[in-house]
């Protein structure tokens, strides 16, 4: 999946998912605002939190980790 179906809108599990984990790594792991978040996904602030808590639940049920470049 590319950037641009990430941060387009729809309802398809799979992009859900996707905007779930973008939503809650660059917030809760790189420290980026939920204001810079609504801004770049154009969701309100509010609503950002509520992806941000079902990518923190995807990725304990999947042991899954973000990579970071050293």
């Amino acid at each position: 999946m590319n950037r641009a179906e990430v941060l387009s809108s729809g309802r398809q599990p799979h992009k859900v998912q996707a905007r779930s984990l973008v939503c809650f790594w660059a917030s809760r792991e790189l420290g980026m605002s939920m204001a810079q978040l609504s801004k770049r996904l154009t969701i309100s602030q509010p609503t950002v939190s509520q992806p941000a808590n079902r990518g923190e639940k995807i990725v304990k049920e999947n042991k899954l980790k973000l990579l970071q470049n050293k």
